[in-house]
């Protein structure tokens, strides 16, 4: 039996995965963007058995580059679960800090630990409590997710808090 933590991140995997592939294995998909942020469900077929998989992201993307630099999702949570934020950067990242998600600059932030790598990224998640979800949800200014690289360098690269309750409303719903 899988954990909670592998679940939430083999359902994470998973949607990132058919995002790419959706039109080979979803029987239906939707999309919908409230601000900077997208709610997306897969319908999958599997064995005559339907699932359901949802979550809101964005993504930012580095001027003239065609891959995107980060993904940050918010899987729908299974009932009575918490929330979890998981952020993808590129592999060229320095493991052992993790990452700090900020509001703002006075914002001493949210740690997240990377749970591990693929070809394709680095995966970092954190459970976001009740509080937290109430400071996204009333943040009008631009956020940040600070780490470092594999040289040691800090990286810093925004994050939109624009929609994000709206968007959290929406996958509630989903």
């Amino acid at each position: 039996m899988l954990s909670r933590r592998s679940r939430s991140l083999t359902l994470a995997a998973t949607l990132f995965a058919l995002t790419a592939v959706v039109p080979l294995y979803a029987q239906q998909n939707t999309t919908a963007t409230y601000g900077d942020w997208v709610v997306r469900c897969v319908v999958q077929s599997n064995n005559n058995q339907q699932q359901k998989l949802c979550e809101m992201d964005q993504t930012t993307e580095v001027q003239g580059k065609n891959a995107p630099l980060s993904r940050e999702a918010i899987p729908r949570p299974e009932k009575g679960k918490p929330l979890k934020f998981i952020v993808q950067l590129p592999v060229n990242v320095w493991l052992p800090p993790g990452l700090r998600i900020q509001m703002n600059d006075k914002d001493p932030g949210i740690a997240a630990s990377y749970t591990h790598c693929v070809p394709g990224g680095c995966f970092a998640e954190v459970e976001l409590n009740d509080d937290t979800v109430r400071k996204f949800r009333s943040t009008t200014t631009p956020g940040r997710i600070l780490f470092k690289n594999a040289a040691q360098r800090d990286v810093v690269i925004p994050l939109s808090f624009n929609g994000f309750g709206q968007a959290l409303d929406a996958l509630s719903r989903s």
